[in-house]
């Protein structure tokens, strides 16, 4: 009843209230747009439960209540299907928050759950309430956030699929009126204070009036075409330069993706975990292979349906009976559901947890779990395959073979477009000149980046230009990459040297996490682990992994013949691939120790993490030192008013004249606190600081006793100090 009459009373309060959530709604609405927020009613409904707090004049600590038991029920409603507030519930989501704290200190942003970032979401509303209802009701202007807004919308109609024409209409129609409205307010209260009234109603009338008119003849009336031509594709133009050269400078995030059609340019690094693997050996994990290499980056040379298998008996050998081989299983497990499989060379029978068909595509060799006509995400699975060892003695005696005189198979793997620099060929053949046959050739293409200065590198990448070749743009020009530049080159230049040779791409073996028994190690693969490889065909033995990327090391085993080692001509070429020794297998795993923390962006001293504490307590002090008008008073209440002493009241006074100061109201040289006391009275239009002076004075001159008038006055000392933080 009391809200109803203050309403009656206060008609444009309604109005102001219902216009800041407006302003605020605009800045919700195009999220669902611009991001991946969903639920977007959840946030608009606390922006209008924060304004009604204020209206109602909640106490502070009900309200904050009332919010964060919103918050928690939101976060359950859209994330945790464990009973409410349970003991399950309550410790799976302090988990979440303990974990991320740690990655948001840590900076690693990607890594922050989805529970952590609305959390943080919802904080951010909170004070945005909190800063426009202070805008409005306290300081009564309202312009800065009106423009503000508009520039957001704007912008995001520009530069998004969101169109932003009836927003930006609602945003000026709302904004005029309310800065109109306190405008006329802030009159009011200068000229006439005494009245109690915000806004008279026919002056309100006028203002809703012309606003409106004015709006609608603005919609209706003819309007020029734009006279500044439009700056998105220069924009996009300036973004999409690398060192003033045409091209793509994003930076991505680095994982798998299915688009390799461009390739270059940075990448942030991403510790999500992608799936658990239980396994005897270390191994890459394949998804896919491509073989058209178009100058830019890869694509499949055509389309070609994918065929059902048999899960228990597979196809896929990629290999010949000549290569010693050892039966292996391998158990997978994916942290999120997914529809990618991974799996090592040669698999011969795989079994899916759910109850899914297996198809895979003849071309890229990439499996697809089915589920009817539709592809269905899969939770794991287990899988046995050969874990090969290569002879050298063979590799190096591969002749050509039925299946490589294949005129469809030659072209497809080694197709080159016509556009190809002549001097990577050139590089080549240079660099196998002394090479003997097939394997010697592809050994020292390898090895050439690993004795060359090219640079393993995340960040400052190229993408090639309009008119360049992505292989001669790494090899000859800026000699710094990741896997995509080293594997891509290495596939290239044997391709122009006639060797069948197909780009691969999946993930490593990723970090062993701990021993399950004496034969098996859970790994685990995250989006870091993201990896492309080699794999080059050879005559009568199959396909053969190889490892260009400096810094990476090839997982699988190549062995020679102890027989004939000492009389091998190329023995002295392949020290590299004997078992190596411990020394030098320790500086290796140390050497992608450091790669990995490359990747992460760490450095030996965490000069990024002092530098963001720096910010954090700056920006905390600065927060404090500029808010101290809303909170010191209280502080002061809790200092003074439990004081029973006889210095209280002559303390609590004395404070309350510095705080006067503070705001402003500051005594005159030679004036009494009489004076004072009516002057200060004059500018809070109340009686309550001449009825403390004459108290304090009666303590002074008449030596009244000090405790008894503190206690009935210190309710007037509180009243004076909250309204010195208006």
């Amino acid at each position: 009843m009391k809200l109803i009459n203050y309403i009656r009373e206060q008609p444009f309060m309604l109005f102001f209230y219902g216009a800041s959530f407006l302003l605020l709604y605009e800045w919700l609405n195009p999220l669902k747009y611009i991001t991946d927020t969903e639920k977007i009613s959840v946030f608009i409904f606390f922006v209008a439960l924060s304004l009604c707090n204020y209206a109602l004049k909640m106490n502070v600590i009900a309200s904050m209540l009332l919010k964060w038991i919103y918050i928690f029920s939101s976060i359950h409603f859209l994330y945790m299907d464990t009973p409410f507030l349970s003991r399950r519930w309550v410790a799976d989501f302090l988990g979440k928050m303990v974990k991320d704290i740690r990655l948001f200190w840590t900076m690693d942003i990607y890594g922050l759950s989805s529970e952590f970032r609305s959390v943080l979401f919802f904080i951010l509303l909170w004070l945005l309430c909190y800063l426009v209802y202070y805008w409005v009701f306290i300081q009564k202007r309202i312009f800065l956030f009106f423009f503000i807004t508009l520039l957001y919308i704007t912008l995001v109609d520009t530069f998004s699929p969101y169109d932003a024409s009836n927003a930006i209409i609602r945003t000026i129609v709302v904004g005029f009126l309310f800065i109109s409205m306190l405008a006329m307010e802030r009159m009011r209260v200068k000229e006439f204070p005494s009245e109690k009234r915000l806004v008279p109603k026919k002056w309100a009338s006028i203002l809703v009036s012309a606003v409106l008119v004015v709006a609608t003849a603005a919609y209706f009336l003819p309007k020029i075409g734009p006279q500044w031509p439009d700056p998105v594709p220069f924009l996009k133009r300036y973004a999409n330069s690398a060192a003033g050269k045409e091209g793509s400078s994003h930076i991505q995030k680095v994982g798998y993706g299915i688009n390799d059609s461009q390739l270059g340019g940075p990448f942030i690094g991403d510790e999500t975990i992608v799936f658990y693997a239980d396994s005897p050996k270390k191994h890459y994990w394949r998804i896919e292979t491509k073989d058209f290499y178009s100058g830019k980056g890869w694509e499949v040379s055509e389309r070609i349906n994918a065929v059902f298998i048999d899960q228990g008996r597979f196809n896929l050998f990629h290999y010949t009976d000549s290569v010693a081989a050892t039966s292996v299983h391998s158990n997978i497990q994916f942290v999120e559901p997914s529809i990618h499989l991974m799996y090592p060379l040669s698999v011969t029978s795989i079994k899916l947890n759910e109850e899914v068909t297996l198809k895979v595509n003849p071309l890229t060799e990439k499996l697809y779990p089915y589920r009817g006509e539709g592809i269905e995400e899969i939770s794991g699975y287990q899988l046995t395959y050969m874990y090969p060892t290569f002879q050298v003695e063979k590799l190096q005696e591969s002749l050509s073979g039925s299946v490589q005189d294949d005129e469809q198979f030659k072209q497809r793997y080694t197709q080159l477009p016509s556009s190809l620099p002549a001097r990577i060929g050139n590089l080549a053949r240079d660099i196998t000149k002394e090479a003997s046959n097939r394997y010697e050739q592809v050994k020292a293409i390898e090895r050439y980046f690993e004795v060359n200065p090219y640079i393993y590198d995340t960040q400052n990448v190229a993408v090639p230009g309009n008119g360049e070749d992505y292989v001669d743009q790494f090899l000859f020009e800026t000699k710094r990459g990741y896997c995509d530049n080293f594997s891509t080159s290495m596939v290239v230049m044997l391709r122009t040297l006639n060797i069948p040779s197909r780009w691969v791409k999946g993930y490593t073996y990723g970090k062993a996490v701990e021993p399950i028994d004496a034969e098996y190690t859970r790994y685990e693969i995250t989006q870091n682990d993201a990896h492309s490889w080699v794999e080059v065909y050879f005559p009568n033995i199959g396909w053969v992994p190889f490892e260009p990327t400096k810094s990476f090391s090839n997982p699988y085993n190549f062995t020679y013949d102890s027989s004939s080692l000492s009389s091998s001509s190329s023995s002295l070429n392949e020290q590299n691939q004997t078992p190596i020794p411990k020394e030098k297998e320790e500086k290796k795993e140390e050497l992608k120790t450091q790669v990995n923390m490359k990747k992460k962006g760490e450095t030996p001293f965490p000069w990024r993490n002092v530098i963001v504490s720096g910010v954090v307590l700056l920006g905390a002090f600065a927060f404090v030192y500029f808010t101290k008008n809303k909170w010191f008073y209280r502080v002061l209440i809790i200092l003074y008013k439990r004081r029973r002493d006889e210095s209280a009241f002559e303390d609590a006074y004395l404070r309350l004249l510095k705080q006067l100061e503070k705001q402003g109201i500051k005594r005159e040289d030679g004036q009494t606190l009489s004076q004072y006391a009516k002057y200060v009275d004059h500018n809070f239009e109340s009686w309550e600081m001449r009825a403390l002076t004459e108290r304090y004075e009666r303590i002074l001159y008449r030596k009244d006793d000090a405790g008894n008038e503190w206690n009935e006055s210190v309710e007037l000392w509180e009243n004076l100090i909250k309204k010195t933080s208006s």
